[in-house]
C-alpha cells in the first residue's frame, strides 16, 4: 500500500509542478477565454465546455481480504463532456479499459483475480488550483471482468487527481482510483467468498474539440 501511495503521490506532483511553472489561460484558445481574459482563478468571461477524448496508462493491483492476487499493467480509452467556470470544473465521462498481466498470485493462494476488460461511467467535479490546473475527484461505477475467476462483476470508484493544461486543446492528467466490487465466491477452495478490490495510478493525456 505505501508503494501505491507513493506512486500516486510522484504522479500528482509532477502535474502540479508543470502547472505552476507555467502562466496564461487554462483552456489555452480563445474558444474559452476571449479577449485574453483568463479562466479558474482569474476569471472565465461566461463560463464554457467541450467534448473531449482522451487515454491513460498506469499500473494496477487486485486483492481480496487484505490478500494481493494480481498485478498489471492497465491503459483505457474516455470520451466526456467539460465545464468550467470561474473556479469550478465539472465533467462527465464514459471509459473502457484492458489490463496486461504483469504478475498472478494463483501458486501462493491458490485463488487469482486477474482482471481483463473493464468499461464504465464517472462524475468528476474539481477545483481550479491555478489557472492552467484542476484538482478533480471521481465517483462512478465500473464493470470488470475477472477471467481466473469467470465472472464480470459491478463496483463502485472513487479517485482524485490532478489535470493540467500544457497546450491549446491538449491537457494532461494523473490520478489515484479506488474500486470496490460486490462479493464473489472464488473456485478454489470451493464456497470461499471474497470481496474483490483494485487501485491504480494512471497518467493520461487529453483533447478537448473546442
Amino acid at each position: 500500500m505505501l508503494k501505491k501511495i507513493l506512486i500516486a503521490s510522484a504522479v500528482l506532483a509532477m502535474c502540479s509542478s508543470m502547472a505552476y511553472a507555467n502562466t496564461g489561460t487554462y483552456k489555452g484558445d480563445d474558444m474559452y477565454a476571449s479577449s485574453n481574459k483568463s479562466c479558474g482563478k482569474s476569471g472565465c468571461p461566461s463560463s464554457v465546455g467541450s467534448p473531449y477524448i482522451g487515454a491513460d496508462i498506469g499500473a494496477r493491483y487486485n486483492w481480496s481480504s487484505n490478500t494481493r492476487m494480481f498485478e498489471g499493467y492497465t491503459g483505457n480509452v474516455v470520451l466526456g463532456y467539460g465545464f468550467a467556470s470561474e473556479d469550478v470544473y465539472l465533467a462527465g465521462e464514459i471509459f473502457g479499459q484492458d489490463t496486461a498481466n504483469l504478475r498472478n498470485y494463483t501458486e501462493i493462494h491458490g485463488n487469482s483475480l486477474r482482471s481483463t476488460w473493464d468499461y464504465g461511467i464517472s462524475f468528476i467535479p474539481g477545483v481550479f488550483l491555478a489557472e492552467r490546473t484542476i484538482l478533480f475527484g471521481r465517483i462512478g461505477g465500473v464493470r470488470t471482468h475477472f477471467n481466473t475467476v469467470g465472472k464480470s462483476v459491478w463496483g463502485t470508484q472513487v479517485g482524485v487527481g490532478t489535470q493540467v493544461n500544457v497546450a491549446p486543446h491538449w491537457d494532461v492528467r494523473g490520478e489515484f482510483d479506488y474500486t470496490k466490487y460486490r462479493k464473489i465466491t472464488f473456485p478454489v477452495p470451493p464456497s470461499s467468498q471474497g470481496i474483490p478490490q483494485s487501485s491504480q495510478v494512471l497518467a493520461g493525456v487529453i483533447y478537448k474539440f473546442f
